[in-house]
């Protein structure tokens, strides 16, 4: 009820930002509730203004019922013999409790209104939501000023008391003390006991009077004695005494809106004068709003002027309703002034004991307004608030600055950071390639914002996302240098800080925003050196005097760049140079965490990915990608997980999202605590992913548990613009691998539950294979669709975009679509009608590998989501053999699966690089084994395999 629409639009703000999450369901419960404290305590603040708004209008319509007819009963005996004038002015105050009554019935509706759907806000809502809060706040302004006018005339009928003495004085012809039509009421504090030791800076006038003694001067001689003192007094007292009445009567019907009014006002008045003493900025992360529809709002609350304005609006309501307040107790207690001063008059005995009857009812008599019992409304209040506000503004600001010089330093002892990755729909077209990306920059800013909010430590964004739209070629790069900027060597600037800087406007626009948020940033760029001067024999510089790079730039939070990583390996970019050899490039944070760098294709080698890895003990890796997925081994989270799995390394992955391209896919993985959070869409979208990434500290990753992360935050189409107008589809387009040179056996499907043990090898390469598996044939009927599956086996080469080949060992069992070996690693349509008939109870793949440093394995698994499984479903082991330079993996299923896609060990042989294609084998084969002859591994992981289900 007392918010006003600066803060209305932040609560619709809040409830729209809890709709784009999608953790909605449970969004007040978690993450901006504990993330973000000014929405959290705006959203409070709310709440508690909203039930203190109800109370009060339900305890006004209480003591409304109640005392109203005694109030008017008093106010109109008391207009009666005052003055004339008075009497015609009562009207005026049955209209003031008409009105206050309006402003009650109208405002309950509307807080009760306001309190349920601040919890249940949906942008349906909103509008209606605005509009009642706005009721509300009117309906309290309004009652406040019923408060007021009604105080004004309580005050106006005291102090025409006051100047009935004061006459009543002057023809008793006693001069008027310099303070009896002033504040000498002021001197004397008023209890509700009568005894003199009660009474403070008591006058000597004042202690006669109490004694019943005669004054020390007497009256003239020739005094009328006539005067009607004695009725007048006693007039004077009954109206002094119902006065009291009404204003008690007032008070119980103002009480809670008073309490209610007052300390809305003081919260909202501190609220604005800290966001004005700290430029409308609140702590360095926490003054997180959403960006994009609701961008006139935050530019609101961020205003240091237009926060003072409100703060002024506030204190304004409060002084007025305590100053007035404070004028009318003042006007009533005065009184005993005026019967002092009449007093030191020569006055008959009848007279004496009425002025002692009305002195007793001043000094007993409590004549205050109070806010509920919590406080009285009073001169001292205002300026203990003012000065209140100031000092707690002041406080927290200096609390604000502390937290922020303490905060990079308390960081570094921590066992976990916050990790943020963008999966990004980029901006393609434009006049030219730096206009394109300063587009794409803008949208950066955006999520940089969000994530800032989040509490992100680190950022990354996808590879190629943001100089993009560019056409590769190995002879025509003469787009290549309007989409290329320069990347000094680290530690060398800061963009945002240097007006002669060499970078292009996107990468400056980077640097600030790294800059205003203070998170590190990590964003994929590509980077033209001029090599006129610096070719040799050995790495001639091209005829256009450029080398272009696919780089990495890695911002600090102070904006500068602190690491630069170029990529070795490449995927189909022609016209892109790589280094003369792979550089292993790391850096170190000020949450005391070393990054190493790979960009996407880099994964699949030796280096510099496993070299960052094994010979630089690197635990934590950034990994942008505009990943090309492929079935059934391929996809990108599959893939992410797999190796940061195999490696037990922290992977931030963010991914290049275009559906139609078969592009898309971010995650955040632990290594063998699985993948924290991950993203892989059917179509396409902007979003952003972060998760609470436990540390490695000697060897052992952290033990972390956070109810806040992780979370994905969608953006929408207000807040970036890429994704209109584009061509859309009904799922992912994925490429499928050739699977010709692999050999396969078919895992025979018959109802009811079937073991098949067999061994399949190919090239020398020998895996065994132990699946358990239930089938419902009762499921499957010609209008539906199944997946079938085989056993795979593949120790050969193959080849990645026609560009170049690689060395591939796998055993495997993955999915077809039908009968057929070249419907393996395809899907079916997300419009066919699929059931799932298999039930895999156990699966257990193994084979010996090498254990040379020339190969690489991982457990690689995919369920027709195209999600891998949890690390918790299946187990991986590696055994070395005693006397051999092999190793035996074993990849075991612990659960119950049956949306099985692929179970397989995945494995590179970086031997076996850039040789020829491998051709079907011949000589493979699938030899059936009975249980008797089946090796002696296979035997005993099948009895592990056994004693981990009957355990779980």
């Amino acid at each position: 009820m007392i918010y006003v629409p600066q803060m209305t639009l932040t609560v619709g703000q809040f409830m729209n930002h809890g709709k784009n999450s999608t953790q909605s369901n449970t969004f007040l419960n978690k993450e901006l509730r504990l993330v973000d404290p000014p929405l959290f305590i705006r959203l409070m603040n709310t709440m508690v203004m909203n039930l203190m708004g109800i109370s009060s209008r339900i305890n006004s319509l209480c003591y409304l019922r109640r005392h109203l007819p005694t109030a008017f009963a008093a106010l109109n005996a008391i207009d009666g013999f005052l003055d004339p004038e008075l009497k015609q002015r009562r009207r005026n105050v049955r209209t003031i409790w008409a009105i206050f009554a309006a402003s009650i019935l109208v405002g309950i509706p509307s807080q009760i209104y306001s309190a349920i759907f601040v919890y249940v806000g949906d942008s349906c809502v909103i509008g209606i939501y605005v509009f009642m809060n706005n009721l509300n706040n009117f309906t309290a302004v309004l009652a406040e000023a019923q408060f007021l006018a009604l105080c004004h005339l309580l005050k106006s009928r005291f102090e025409s008391i006051n100047r009935r003495f004061f006459e009543l004085s002057t023809h008793l012809n006693l001069p008027p003390n310099d303070n009896s039509h002033g504040n000498m009421a002021g001197r004397i504090i008023l209890t509700r006991a009568k005894v003199p030791s009660k009474i403070k800076c008591v006058t000597d006038l004042e202690r006669e009077f109490i004694a019943n003694k005669e004054p020390r001067f007497k009256p003239e001689e020739n005094l009328p004695l006539d005067v009607p003192t004695y009725n007048t007094i006693e007039t004077l007292r009954l109206g002094h005494q119902r006065l009291c009445d009404v204003l008690d009567q007032a008070n119980h019907m103002f009480q809670m809106q008073l309490f209610f009014s007052l300390s809305g006002c003081f919260l909202n008045l501190l609220f604005n004068m800290y966001s004005f003493f700290s430029g409308g900025a609140w702590l360095r992360r926490d003054n997180f709003t959403p960006t994009g529809s609701n961008a006139a709002a935050n530019k609101a609350l961020n205003n240091p002027l237009i926060n003072l304005s409100w703060g002024l609006y506030y204190l304004i309501r409060f002084t007025s309703m305590t100053a007035m307040a404070s004028k009318t107790t003042k006007a009533a207690k005065r009184t005993l002034v005026h019967i002092l001063n009449v007093r030191r008059c020569g006055i008959d005995f009848a007279t004496k004991e009425e002025l002692s009857f009305f002195y007793d009812h001043v000094v007993g008599r409590k004549v205050e307004f109070s806010a509920a019992g919590f406080f009285n409304l009073d001169i001292k209040l205002i300026s203990s608030t003012i000065m209140r506000s100031l000092s707690l503004s002041i406080a927290v600001l200096g609390l604000t600055v502390l937290a922020q010089l303490t905060f990079e330093v308390s960081a570094a002892d921590t066992i976990s950071y916050i990790g943020a990755v963008a999966e990004y729909y980029p901006v393609t077209n434009g006049t030219n390639g730096t206009t394109i990306a300063t587009a794409n920059a803008n949208n950066y800013v955006t999520i940089i914002k969000t994530a800032w909010g989040y509490n992100a430590d680190i950022l990354v964004f996808p590879e190629d996302s943001l100089t993009t739209g560019m056409t590769y070629s190995d002879t025509n790069r003469t787009l290549y240098p309007s989409f290329g900027s320069v990347v000094p060597d680290a530690g060398l600037d800061i963009p945002c800080d240097n007006a002669s800087t060499v970078v292009i406007e996107a990468l400056k626009l980077i640097s600030c925003a790294a800059k205003q948020y203070s998170i590190y940033v990590v964003v994929n760029v590509i980077e033209k050196e001029n090599c006129t001067s610096t070719g040799t024999t050995s790495r001639p510089c091209p005829s256009d005097g450029y080398f272009f790079y696919n780089t990495n730039v890695v911002f600090n939070r102070t904006g500068g760049i602190v690491s630069r990583y170029r990529k070795f390996n490449l995927f189909a970019e022609p016209g892109i140079n790589v280094t003369s050899s792979p550089e292993n490039v790391t850096f170190t944070t000020d949450f005391n965490v070393t990054f190493g760098l790979i960009i996407c294709n880099d994964i699949l080698y030796k280096t510099p990915a496993l070299s960052l890895v094994d010979d630089h003990n690197v635990t934590d890796i950034i990994f942008p990608a505009r990943w090309f997925s492929e079935l059934p081994y391929l996809t990108s989270i599959q893939t992410q997980s797999a190796w940061s799995y195999a490696n037990n390394v922290n992977l931030l992955a963010s991914g290049y999202n275009n559906p139609t391209t078969s592009n898309g896919g971010s995650g955040i993985h632990a290594g063998t605590s699985g993948k924290l959070v991950t993203l892989l869409s059917e179509s396409a979208k902007n979003a952003l992913l972060v998760a609470r990434v436990p540390k490695v500290i000697d060897g052992v990753r952290s033990n972390v548990v956070s109810t806040t992360y992780p979370l994905t935050y969608e953006f929408s189409s207000t807040e970036i613009t890429t994704l209109a107008n584009i061509t859309t589809v009904s799922q992912n387009a994925f490429y499928q691998d050739t699977l010709a040179p692999y050999a396969t056996s078919v895992l025979p499907l018959t109802n009811g539950t079937t073991t098949t043990w067999h061994e399949l090898c190919d090239r020398e390469l020998c895996c065994s294979f132990y699946v358990n598996r239930t089938f419902s044939a009762s499921s499957v009927n010609s209008s539906v669709n199944y997946y079938r599956y085989r056993t795979a086996v593949f120790n050969g080469v193959r080849s990645f975009a026609g560009t170049t080949t690689a060395g591939i060992q796998t055993c495997s069992v993955i999915a077809c679509t039908n009968d057929t070996l070249a419907s393996c690693g395809l899907r079916f349509n997300a419009t066919e009608t699929v059931v799932q008939p298999t039930v895999f109870n156990s699966v257990f793949v193994s084979g010996n590998f090498s254990k040379n440093s020339t190969t690489m394995q991982m457990p690689n698994s995919l369920t027709t989501d195209i999600l891998p499984l949890n690390a918790s479903d299946f187990t991986y082991n590696r055994v070395n053999i005693s006397g051999s330079s092999l190793t035996n993996i074993t990849y075991n299923l612990t659960i119950q699966s049956s949306n099985l896609y692929t179970f397989a060990i995945y494995g590179r042989n970086f031997s076996a690089d850039e040789l020829a294609v491998s051709s079907a084998n011949v000589a493979s084969s699938a030899v059936q084994l009975l249980r008797f002859s089946f090796t002696t591994s296979v035997f005993l992981a099948v009895i592990e395999t056994l004693f981990v289900r009957s355990y779980l």
